[in-house]
């Protein structure tokens, strides 16, 4: 791809969801990684420490949707996801890893072009996305550079 810097509307999915798969093109819809396999539960519960209470709908660069609703708990959130449309018409399953650097929601089939570098990670770090005002109610495009 030619070096360039584009600023990609978050409204606009169907930009961000033609980036994405474009990156995901060349990798196969299915990913077998042992660590990673397993079918994680609808829901997650997760503390979101500095995230404003509420719920919180993302919507991720791949299309999908990642909806924190507070628990009321101290900051206790559930993780809820709706795929977003694939050219396949495959319906992509979802890994949540929590961490020290925040809480990643990463659909299955990104994970190849996360694991590369092709994509970056923190596009899926949505207790970041969240803190930092990238809400779907807060912000009408998220910052990304593509080079």
């Amino acid at each position: 791809m030619a070096s360039a810097k584009r600023l990609l509307r978050q409204g606009s999915v169907m930009t961000a969801a033609a980036v994405a798969l474009t990156a995901l093109a060349p990798v196969p819809a299915t990913y077998a990684d042992p660590g990673t396999a397993q079918t994680p539960p609808a829901k997650d519960t997760v503390a979101l420490d500095g995230v404003a209470p509420g719920p919180h709908q993302i919507t991720l660069i791949t299309g999908d949707i990642v909806t924190l609703k507070g628990n009321g708990a101290g900051g206790s959130y559930s993780i809820e996801t709706k795929p977003g449309a694939r050219p396949d018409g495959a319906t992509p399953s979802f890994l949540t890893k929590t961490g020290p650097g925040g809480v990643y929601v990463y659909p299955i089939d990104a994970l190849p072009a996360v694991d590369s570098g092709r994509v970056d990670r923190e596009l899926f770090n949505v207790k970041y996305l969240a803190e930092n005002g990238y809400t779907d109610a807060q912000a009408k495009q998220v910052p990304v550079l593509v080079q």
